[in-house]
């Protein structure tokens, strides 16, 4: 447990595997056998306020247990020889409470972060495109006389990247893009993709995380030229294409290029 905890404190959030490899014998009518057996316990995500749970554990494993035993075979457990526990980092695709825009960012001028205090920033990043004030953009209080208009019916806020498809689907006017910033290399990945490029409102969201915690944070991108600039030597505006960020130099270029873009994504999906 003093190795889960270390691995808390530098990385924020993890996932906790246990595989463990054992031997079943049985004896019938005086001939023994014995036979080696791998049982696996899915990951459980530990973090500070989620302790790693060693009762579902051992819960887990009496269960894969009786449920070999049962079988029939007439093999009973002779040994456990390994217990392994398997440690990754975690980085949980939702959007949860504030997290400042970095400087690299902030000096783009194509953010809209909203200071929110709760774990709807996605509901409030989305409503910031649907009707976006003049001034005091970042304030969770411009917003909320319009949060009755979207249907969040048995959806579930933090807001996961693969369930905003179920979003799209009960609110049929809007289309959502999320882009991951990654901090290291100031780049950015496409998380989610939406289907509905042709929907009247499209809406592009960037992922924010911080360093050494399991927080994420859903912002807005107000220009995507403006976000992935630094590409290009160009001053000319920029059109950009959502599937994999190539800047074009008009409009024309980008509509050429965007039926291939989308064969490949669904040749990806299939």
């Amino acid at each position: 447990m003093g190795h889960i905890d270390t691995f808390v404190q530098r990385h924020g959030s993890i996932l906790v595997g246990v595989t463990t490899h054992s031997s079943f014998t049985r004896d019938v009518d005086g001939h023994f056998s014995r036979i080696p057996t791998y049982f696996h316990v899915l990951p459980q995500v530990t973090n500070a306020a989620q302790p790693f749970n060693l009762d579902i554990v051992s819960e887990n494993l009496d269960s894969q247990v009786d449920h070999f035993t049962a079988r029939g075979s007439g093999y009973q457990l002779e040994a456990v020889h390994h217990l392994v526990i398997c440690i990754t980092p975690y980085r949980p695709l939702v959007g949860s409470t504030y997290i400042p825009t970095p400087k690299f960012l902030v000096n783009k001028k194509c953010i809209v972060n909203i200071k929110n205090e709760d774990l709807q920033c996605f509901l409030w990043a989305v409503l910031s495109a649907l009707h976006e004030p003049e001034r005091n953009k970042e304030f969770v209080s411009q917003y909320k006389k319009y949060e009755h208009e979207l249907n969040v019916q048995r959806l579930t806020f933090s807001m996961e990247t693969k369930k905003i498809s179920k979003f799209e689907d009960q609110n049929p006017t809007i289309s959502v893009n999320v882009l991951y910033f990654e901090r290291d290399t100031k780049d950015f990945t496409v998380e989610y993709k939406s289907p509905h490029f042709t929907r009247k409102h499209q809406v592009n969201l960037l992922l924010l995380d911080e360093e050494n915690s399991s927080k994420r944070h859903y912002v807005r991108i107000t220009s995507l030229s403006k976000l992935v600039a630094h590409k290009t030597k160009s001053h000319v505006p920029n059109h950009v294409c959502i599937s994999c960020l190539h800047l074009f130099t008009s409009k024309t270029a980008l509509d050429n290029h965007t039926p291939y873009c989308s064969r490949y994504d669904q040749q990806q999906i299939r």
